[in-house]
Formats: C-alpha cells, structure tokens, sequence
C-alpha cells in the first residue's frame, strides 16, 4: 500500500471518531491530515519521555503540508454528529483533558 492509500485508510478508518466534544456543539472537525513526520529528528530530545519536546512538535507540524479530506462544499453539507453516538465515543474519557475550542 503506497503512502497515499494509507493515509487514506487512516481518515477513513479515523472519520466518525473525530469530533470536537464541547464549544462545537458535537461538530465533525476532521478536514486534513498531515503528511508523515519523522520523529527522527527529535530523538535527541528525548521525545519520547520529555513533555516539554512536544511544543516543538506540535510547531513542526504547523509547518507541514496538509492534505484536506473535504472541499469547502463537503463542509457546509456536514450533519452535526448524533448525540448517542457522541456520548458512546466520550465514554470512559477524562472532561479535563478533552481538547477545548
């Protein structure tokens, strides 16, 4: 499967999964995904153990190519996600560590 497929298969596989909880009233945010980074290069700061490497992280992918999944017109045909399904998927998690919009 080439890099393309695959990422493919992670939206798809990832698509009703992802919704902002609170402040989006239950909204569909998924719209691109990032093409791959290679941690590699923070290994050195110990990336995997040290939080404070995450900042760096989280800029480099600010500055990575996006891939959208959805054309602006597939945006404004989003239905909000249903309720039911909603609360099943925030079953068990943490309110405090959701993200917040």
């Amino acid at each position: 499967m080439g890099l393309a497929a695959a990422g493919a298969a992670i939206v798809a596989n990832n698509w009703g999964k992802r919704c902002a909880p609170r402040g989006a009233a239950g909204q569909k945010t998924l719209r691109a995904y990032t093409v791959s980074l290679n941690l590699a290069r923070f290994d050195r700061k110990a990336w995997q153990s040290d939080d404070a490497t995450m900042d760096a992280i989280a800029e480099s992918l600010d500055h990575i190519r996006k891939v959208p999944v959805l054309t602006p017109r597939m945006v404004r045909g989003l239905q909000p996600v249903d309720p039911l399904a909603l609360r099943a998927g925030l079953l068990g998690s943490n309110p405090d560590g959701l993200f917040q919009l």
